[in-house]
């Protein structure tokens, strides 16, 4: 890829950003034309050369900093990321705060014309949504199950159900895992519980909005 990515100042030299989220930043400046970031996380990460657990807690940082709003599409569609650019700073309050505000206004009425699919099943897409924000990675834990996952499993069954899934805590009774998506999080808890739970020596929990294992 041939030219140069700029990114502004004031996010370079913010001490509230570690140097991946600063990397993730700069990789969506050159997606973003515009209209947002319409990349997969998986490829995302592919590209920029990061574990997408890496890039996971890297886009929790610049949204909870007011880099970057979210807009969360559902119905199998990739989530659009936008970068918020303050055209000067403000005081007295985060100076990318009311350019956050600004852009998910835009998104809302651009969502009206464009999502006409998310009209029909509403209520379930609500109710997806506000269920709960992804709960927090544990990085080191993540990383070393996502090894023995692969040897386990093969890694085109790892990378087909386990990709996108992280651990959230690991103890001497059990195994926790997040799955994004509510099916595979069924499917897991179907398909491979038994295998994990014999591999790991103990219990298999599984966070996902529809993990039957949870009940």
């Amino acid at each position: 890829m041939k030219g140069f990515t700029k990114i502004n100042n004031d996010l370079l030299f913010d001490s509230n950003l570690d140097p991946m989220a600063k990397i993730v930043y700069a990789g969506l400046s050159y997606y973003d034309r515009g209209r947002g970031c319409f990349c997969k996380r998986t490829t995302l990460a592919r590209l920029l050369n990061v574990s997408i657990y890496q890039l996971r807690k890297a886009l929790r940082v610049l949204e909870a900093e007011g880099y970057i709003v979210i807009h969360k599409r559902h119905h199998g569609l990739t989530d659009v990321i936008r970068r918020v650019e303050a055209e000067k700073p403000l005081s007295g309050e985060n100076c990318h705060t009311s350019y956050k505000k600004k852009i998910k206004k835009e998104e809302e009425v651009a969502s009206t014309s464009e999502d006409v699919i998310e009209k029909t099943t509403d209520t379930a897409s609500r109710l997806t949504s506000s269920a709960a924000q992804d709960p927090p990675i544990d990085l080191s834990a993540t990383e070393y199950c996502h090894n023995r996952l692969q040897q386990l499993l093969t890694y085109a069954k790892w990378e087909k159900w386990f990709s996108d899934s992280y651990v959230v805590d690991e103890n001497n009774q059990a195994l926790t895992i997040y799955c994004p998506k509510p099916y595979v999080a069924d499917y897991i808890d179907q398909a491979f519980r038994q295998a994990i739970e014999r591999e790991f020596g103990k219990n298999l929990c599984i966070l996902g909005v529809m993990a039957k294992s949870q009940t």
